[in-house]
């Protein structure tokens, strides 16, 4: 575990080097030298200073540096309403780049584009130019065979087949601006984002189909695998997609393998994989609620949660159920309150309590989904008309619960200023001292 947090931090202070310039300035570039003398010095092991230096040549190999003008190669996600630059010339781009061509079908697509102009603002560049050469990716295909059976399904139901491609294959340019503000405001936009909770929905639903089907242990999981490599191919590595692949395919293969799960190392292990083939997504907003929110529930909510059983003691299930997700919820919200105040200038103080109804009833309603379209992937399409009236009638409940929890005041507070990054910083120092002296009162117990 630690020679793991040891390489993660590593190549943090080799991402944050490379950008300092950009970001901070010198005195980042001091923090930085003093955390990795640190990690270098306390085992004397020069392997770290090999590591950094190869990482930070990595990044200049793979990142583009090139003036965004003419001519170029563009590897892009049209998602509805706008094209998210992926990579220039195959290389990642450490900028937020768009483009301003609409009219595609959500998918990607790799492009030669004549660049005109371009507009820069708040850090994000929009290009303007002449398309003059497109391609498809290669499982467009699939994915539009699943929006048409997602349409099918749900025609004359606009509002649950706008959900249920967000839900299922992330495509979120046609959820209404308001509808998709109320998620934000609640705090429950995880369910419109594909996430552990898909994920974990896809393994288990087809390990439920191949233990009918496949006899051999290691042969389901395989193709369990393959399954949810071409489900993730289809909606795109985004940063949360790509977390919880990792980590499915961790839990995947120590089942394979017969070795006994570790979640926590599957956590930094994932951690390093990501910043490896996505090396900018550490300053990607995905990227810190993702890992965040997963990094409280490894590491923080056990210290709560064991304090919570040696101090309350909740005879009824229901009761000590909505608690413990209350507080989960709590803990998560505490430790993310930075992204939101950073990144948005808001701060969340009730939105955890959302939670606690919304999660059940939303994962239910994809669950429902999930299972609908599978079946008519699968040329079953008698159960339409049942499981449409059980989806409309969920759905409905779904809505009006978002609709009333958005009315609930103090969900948010629009702080109305920006954020330092220092604040943040030892926003995460106090919150560190409280764990460890929360820690040290639970010995005293």
């Amino acid at each position: 575990m630690t020679e793991l947090v040891r390489i993660f931090l590593v190549l943090v202070c080799a991402v944050f080097l490379y950008l300092n310039f950009k970001i901070t300035g010198i005195i980042v570039v001091l923090l930085i030298l003093t955390v990795l003398f640190y990690i270098v010095t306390k085992e004397k092991n020069i392997i770290y200073v090999i590591l950094f230096f190869i990482f930070y040549i990595y990044l200049n190999f793979v990142t583009y540096n090139g003036n965004i003008s003419g001519e170029k190669k563009l590897y892009v996600k049209f998602d509805g309403k706008t094209g998210t630059v992926l990579r220039i010339e195959n290389r990642y781009t450490d900028k937020k780049i768009f483009l301003n061509n609409t009219g595609y079908s959500y998918g990607y697509y790799r492009l030669i584009y004549k660049i005109q102009h371009v507009k820069e603002k708040n850090g994000i560049f929009t290009i303007n130019g002449k398309i003059k050469g497109i391609k498809e990716g290669k499982l467009n295909f699939v994915r539009n065979f699943m929006l048409l059976k997602l349409e099918n399904i749900f025609d004359g139901e606009y509002d649950i087949g706008v959900f249920a491609k967000a839900a299922v294959l992330g495509e979120k340019g046609s959820i209404d601006e308001d509808f998709n503000k109320m998620f934000k405001n609640t705090g429950l936009s995880h369910l419109i984002v594909i996430s552990g909770l898909h994920i974990g929905l896809i393994i288990m639903v087809f390990l439920k189909i191949f233990d009918n089907t496949i006899h051999s242990y290691r042969i389901k999981y395989i193709f369990t695998w393959i399954f949810l490599t071409i489900y993730c191919l289809v909606v795109g590595f985004s940063v949360s997609v790509l977390r919880t692949y990792i980590t499915g395919s961790i839990m995947i293969a120590s089942k394979i393998f017969f070795e006994e799960k570790d979640s926590r190392k599957s956590f930094f292990i994932s951690l390093i994989i990501t910043m490896t083939i996505l090396p900018y997504s550490l300053f990607d907003i995905s990227f810190q609620l993702s890992y965040g929110a997963v990094g409280s529930i490894l590491f923080v909510y056990p210290v709560f949660e064991r304090l919570y059983t040696a101090k309350c003691r909740v005879k009824d299930n229901l009761a000590d159920y909505i608690l413990k997700t209350a507080l989960l919820s709590l803990v998560i919200q505490i430790m993310t309150f930075p992204v939101f105040l950073y990144n948005f200038q808001t701060m969340p103080v009730f939105s955890f309590m959302c939670n606690v109804v919304g999660i059940p009833v939303g994962t239910l309603l994809i669950q429902l989904v999930f299972m609908t379209l599978l079946l008519n992937i699968s040329g079953v399409e008698i159960f339409n008309k049942i499981l449409l009236l059980i989806i409309k009638f969920i759905f409905n409940a779904f809505e009006t619960i978002i609709y009333f929890l958005d009315k609930i005041p103090l969900l948010q507070i629009n702080a109305g200023f920006e954020t330092h990054w220092v604040i943040i910083m030892l926003y995460y120092a106090v919150i560190t001292a409280g764990i460890w002296f929360l820690k040290y009162y639970e010995t005293k117990l």
